[in-house]
């Protein structure tokens, strides 16, 4: 009876209300996931602007640092050179400087004549070289001639002359280097050349003689020596002599103004003046270019990135004229004396400042994709059992329905047949004992219809319930046997039992054991054609005592075969 009951074809009106409840739950899920994902996608929005215009305030705010760094380092440089030559003789600042390695060239002050050339400062009354430059003419002569041998002589006995250390030309100019590289260009062997060119060298390396030297002699002579003398110190000196001596040259195309200014620029040279007295501390571009950026990348990293000093710019960013910063660049000009460089701002590489700000939008995003979705699988799940309660409902108006007709047709014929026996004046005996015993089975019938009921209403309520006790399975088939054929006629088809010998005892619920039976056997009969074949097989199977009803009938639609246990 449990099976028959699910036959019945369900009413359209609770299918109506799983629709309509299917729907109210779709709407009480899409409007809150709606306005979520709204609200989430406008706080990703408000987020991004909010983190752009801190980045960019950030970035901005750093540029303008490094900026004021490039001043400061500038200022810093000047300072440190008047520190250098406070108290020190004009005629020793030159020397002073060129020992710091403060600076690419070094011009005192006061020490520039009309002409351009740098003099040698105080050098004071200068000594008798007129018997020096005598011996020179006498060389050039014999020079000119060829005379090889005698000539080296007369440049060694020169150069040996005491008051040669002293001696100067009119101009200023020493004249012992002169001799010196004389020496060079008239040595006959290679040991002589190379002693002749190591006296010379020696001779620009000693203090005392560079610091009474112009710059301008010092130039020319340390060109000659760089040829043959590759020493690093040889290359420096020259540098700051060039770098010396190229600054005079072209101040000479300056204004008065231009030359007093704290900064000046000439071509590739950048010279620092704190005060008129202090002189011009001259660097070359490249040189304050490393300086900068040795400080730059001593800055700690911020806003998501670093800045550096580059000379040229893509051509897709944008500088303002003026050294203003641009709100969609990250660049901003160094400005004078840096002209033509421009600090960047270089973002950190895998993982960009905005890409941080951007990956705490997507997780704000995330989280509300995931709320929805939780808020989707929730009302999903709620359905399923909405669902299921509403089939359960279904399934149990169902029982009553079928519970009640199937009461109906035994309550019935106990009523005619008590009405029957009732309404004779003298019942025949014969006749009594016939109707009594049709009344008793069709009580039995109602009892075992109420059995089922409260059977059925047992296993809904605690599936646990059953009264388990050993018990022989053919006790249970000879029962289920009994009241299968006092419902079946002689006319209504045949039934078969085919039992294997030796089943063991098993443990069961006798009274629900013979309701499934009867159910199936009840099932089979109504439902297994107009003269149904019916077999009730016991046998084991992997340590289980199987029961199983066969008929011949119209069976179960594939739909509906999986709901038969629901």
């Amino acid at each position: 009876m449990l099976d028959r009951f699910q036959r019945r074809p369900r009413g359209g009106a609770a299918e109506g209300r799983t629709w309509a409840a299917l729907v109210l739950l779709f709407l009480v899920v899409l409007i809150p996931a709606a306005t979520v994902s709204w609200l989430v996608l406008k706080a990703s929005e408000d987020k991004q602007l909010v983190m752009e215009k801190v980045y960019e305030d950030a970035r901005t705010g750093f540029l303008e640092t490094g900026r004021g760094l490039i001043r400061a380092e500038i200022a810093g440089r000047g300072e440190r050179l008047g520190e250098l030559v406070a108290g020190v003789p004009a005629g020793e600042r030159w020397s002073r400087v060129r020992a710091s390695r403060e600076a690419d060239g070094y011009v005192p002050p006061d020490q520039t004549n009309q002409s351009g050339r740098m003099e040698a400062a105080d050098s004071g009354a200068e000594p008798s070289a007129d018997s020096i430059l005598n011996e020179l003419e006498e060389i050039g002569s014999l020079r000119r001639r060829g005379a090889g041998e005698e000539l080296a002589e007369r440049v060694d006995a020169l150069l040996n002359r005491p008051e040669l250390a002293e001696a100067r030309m009119a101009d200023g100019r020493r004249i012992a280097p002169m001799v010196a590289f004389l020496a060079t260009e008239t040595a006959t062997g290679d040991d002589e050349r190379a002693e002749a060119r190591a006296r010379l060298s020696d001779l620009f390396l000693n203090e005392e003689m560079r610091s009474t030297m112009p710059p301008s002699q010092m130039l020319f002579y340390l060109g000659r020596i760089r040829d043959w003398n590759d020493d690093p110190e040889i290359k420096a000196l020259h540098r700051f002599v060039r770098n010396s001596v190229e600054w005079v040259e072209r101040s000479r195309a300056q204004s008065e103004v231009e030359r007093s200014l704290p900064v000046s620029r000439s071509g590739p040279l950048i010279g620092l003046r704190p005060t008129p007295s202090s002189g011009v501390l001259i660097f070359e571009e490249g040189t304050l270019v490393s300086l900068i950026r040795e400080r730059l990348d001593s800055l700690k990293d911020r806003a998501g990135g670093r800045l550096v000093l580059r000379e040229s710019l893509p051509s897709s960013t944008a500088v303002v004229p003026g050294g203003e910063v641009d709100s969609t660049s990250i660049q901003v000009e160094a400005g004078f004396p840096l002209n033509g460089w421009v600090i960047e701002f270089q973002e950190d590489e895998g993982m960009t400042a905005m890409g941080r700000a951007n990956r705490e939008v997507i997780w704000l995003a995330f989280v509300g994709a995931f709320v929805i979705a939780l808020s989707i699988v929730l009302s999903l799940a709620l359905f399923g059992v909405m669902q299921r309660q509403t089939r359960l409902a279904q399934l149990k108006n169902d029982l009553v329905a079928t519970v009640s007709h199937e009461l109906k047709t035994p309550v019935a014929s106990i009523r005619l047949l008590v009405d029957t026996l009732q309404s004779g004046p003298d019942p025949d005996p014969a006749r009594v004992r016939d109707y009594l015993g049709l009344i008793a089975r069709e009580n039995k019938r109602l009892g075992h219809l109420i059995e089922n009921f409260l059977s059925f209403s047992r296993m809904e309520r605690d599936k646990d319930s059953f009264d388990r006790r050993p018990i022989h399975p053919e006790e249970i088939v000879r029962e289920a046997e009994a009241v299968f054929r006092e419902r079946q006629s002689a006319s209504d088809g045949t039934f078969r039992i085919e039992t294997a010998t030796g089943l063991p005892m098993i443990r069961a619920d006798r009274e629900a054991l013979q309701t499934a039976l009867g159910n199936l056997l009840e099932n089979a009969q109504k439902y297994g054609g107009k003269n149904p074949d019916v077999t009730l097989t016991v046998g084991s199977a992997s340590g289980w005592v199987e029961f199983s009803v066969t008929d011949h009938g119209i069976g179960i639609a594939r739909d509906e075969q999986k709901r038969i246990l629901e």
